[in-house]
């Protein structure tokens, strides 16, 4: 069995609902805040690099996603 690595982060409640209904990501890079509702540090992740996308509780209009990162993925963290 193969070690995997996964990180969370949040997204609005909307773009939780898009993937819940199937919509996917939408993008080819991720950016996902590390704190809901606030811009300031977040992970900069490659589409392709996404194994599963996790949904997790709401709150205050975010949701928290788990993602599972293949075994062989890179991710940057952004501090602004």
């Amino acid at each position: 069995m193969s070690a995997s690595q996964s990180v969370v982060g949040f997204v609005s409640d909307a773009v939780a609902k898009g993937l819940h209904d199937g919509k996917g990501l939408g993008h080819e890079v991720l950016e996902l805040p590390l704190e809901a509702g606030k811009q300031g540090t977040h992970l900069r992740i490659q589409r392709k690099d996404i194994q599963e996308v996790r949904v997790g509780p709401s709150s205050g209009g975010h949701t928290s996603l788990q993602l599972i990162l293949r075994p062989d993925a890179t991710y940057d963290l952004v501090a602004r």
